[in-house]
């Protein structure tokens, strides 16, 4: 089943409630804030996940380590798929 709907956009559930599922990391591991909308269309409970915010340290997206080579690669095709933002840093700074 393909579920997505690629025109949806963050002001189409405007007002209505949000659930935010959030992941964070410091170091190798994504971060991610994830809205997540809950509609009632015909007595059927539906969920949306719309604009999703994904980073990670710039030094783990591009390092040359051999222990982190496929993930910094898988990581560097997010960024060039505009789906994942380098942060500055070996590290994420959460102060």
């Amino acid at each position: 089943m393909d579920a997505a709907d690629k025109n949806l956009k963050l002001s189409d559930f405007e007002g209505e409630e949000c659930w935010l599922g959030i992941d964070l990391a410091s170091k190798v591991d994504l971060n991610a804030v994830v809205p997540v909308f809950r509609r009632e269309i015909d007595g059927i409970t539906h969920f949306y996940c719309v604009s999703p915010l994904f980073w990670a340290p710039e030094e783990t997206i591009y390092s040359q380590e051999t222990a982190l080579k496929s993930t910094a690669e898988r990581y560097q095709s997010f960024v060039r798929q505009g789906k994942l933002i380098p942060t500055d840093g070996g590290e994420v700074d959460y102060s």
